[in-house]
This record gives C-alpha cells, sequence and structure tokens, in this order.
C-alpha cells in the first residue's frame, strides 16, 4: 500500500540518531572527520560492491508456490521496471551529487545494507538493489542530521526518478524491513569504516545490480 501522508514519514524518521556511544576518543574523532569529508570515489566503489550482494535477486522465480520465498516487504512491487538501469556507482554518484552527502553518511548507509542482508531475502525486480541503496542513504542522512528532509527533494535529478508518492512508500517499507529500527551506533559506523578501509578492490559484478563502470 502506497503511504499517503508524506508528514507521517518525517514525523517517525524524524527522531533517528546515533546511539550507544561505545568508541574512544580516537575513534571517535576519526568518524568525525568522515563526517566533514564528502563522498570519495573509493567508497562509492565499496558502496556499490556491497550494494549488490544484498539481496539474491532472482527474476525467474520457481513456480511451484511451496517453494517460493515470500518477499518481505514487498519489494516496491507497484514501481514500474526499467529495461536499462544504471550501474549502481552511477547511481550513487548521482545521489551523492546531493548537497551535503558525506563520507559518514555512507558508512550510515552501509549500516542499513548490511542489516538487510542479514534477512537473505530473494527478488525478483532487478532494480531492488538501486532501491534498498536509495532508501539507506535517504534514511542515513535523517538520522545523522536528525532533522527533517523532506523527501521532496529526492523526486528530481537522479538517474532513476520516483515520485513523491512511490519515495514515501518505498521509505515505509524499508523501515519495515528493518523493523522500524532506524537507531545507529558508533560502534556500528566503526566497524563499516574498518571494512571500508581494508576492503580489497570491488569485483567487477555482472549482474543487473553490477558495481561497474
Amino acid at each position: 500500500m502506497f503511504l499517503s501522508c508524506p508528514r507521517l514519514v518525517s514525523s517517525t524518521t524524524a527522531p533517528i540518531m546515533i546511539t550507544n556511544p561505545a568508541l574512544g576518543r580516537s575513534e571517535a574523532e576519526a568518524l568525525g572527520r568522515f563526517a566533514h569529508e564528502p563522498a570519495s570515489e573509493a567508497i562509492i566503489d565499496y558502496l556499490a560492491s556491497v550494494a549488490s550482494t544484498v539481496v539474491e535477486c532472482d527474476p525467474s522465480p520457481p513456480q511451484d508456490p511451496k517453494q517460493r520465498q515470500q518477499p518481505r516487504p514487498s519489494a516496491f512491487p507497484d514501481i514500474a521496471e526499467s529495461d536499462e538501469l544504471p550501474s549502481l556507482k552511477q547511481f550513487i554518484r548521482s545521489l551523492v551529487r546531493r548537497r551535503g552527502v558525506t563520507q559518514l553518511h555512507l558508512l550510515a548507509t552501509l549500516v542499513y545494507l548490511q542489516r538487510v542482508k542479514e534477512l537473505s531475502m530473494r527478488m525478483t525486480h532487478q532494480s531492488v538493489f538501486h532501491r534498498i541503496l536509495f532508501m539507506s542513504l535517504l534514511l542515513s542522512i535523517k538520522a545523522l542530521e536528525d532533522y527533517r528532509s523532506p523527501n521532496k527533494r529526492w523526486t528530481k535529478g537522479m538517474l532513476m526518478e520516483f515520485s513523491l508518492i512511490q519515495i514515501n512508500q518505498m521509505e515505509t517499507e524499508m523501515l519495515d524491513l528493518l523493523g522500524w529500527n532506524a537507531m545507529t551506533s558508533e560502534q556500528e559506523l566503526w566497524t563499516e569504516m574498518q571494512r571500508f578501509l581494508g576492503a580489497p578492490p570491488p569485483s567487477t559484478l555482472s549482474s543487473a545490480g553490477h558495481a561497474d563502470p
């Protein structure tokens, strides 16, 4: 079901914030530096690589209803599937061009992607990688800034354009995936930072959610 009241989304996500500080001073300072650094090409590469693995995408699910894994939530079924999708790297670049997107926002995005990955979901929509990535970034901005960022600002200027109604629906379904727990701890951010800094160069992927070019 589409979410018909944008104000409901904003009021629900506004209280999100970093919680449970458990890091030493040096680690907290390192995260603080990421909060002031614009998104680099290296973290964009890494984010694209991670985003391409969050769900299993099977465009031809089993015909036997007993073998089908029911998606949770509905994988945004009311949004038309495009025949030509931008690569995840291209899509991320179109997102980070938005004002104020930093390295720390992308670390929080990685936290949400890891939570979705732990659900071991199977989807049939090839653009689900892009949609989950988009919603992870949108929530990360609201979480770290702790303010009511209107969803309307995301309806223009991206490689994949969505209506306000579609964005509201996707945000609601993403929050449902997260169990309506969008809080982010410093420890989680630090863990994703260490994974990023220690990650090997991402491999070239050939799936619909591919990371290159």
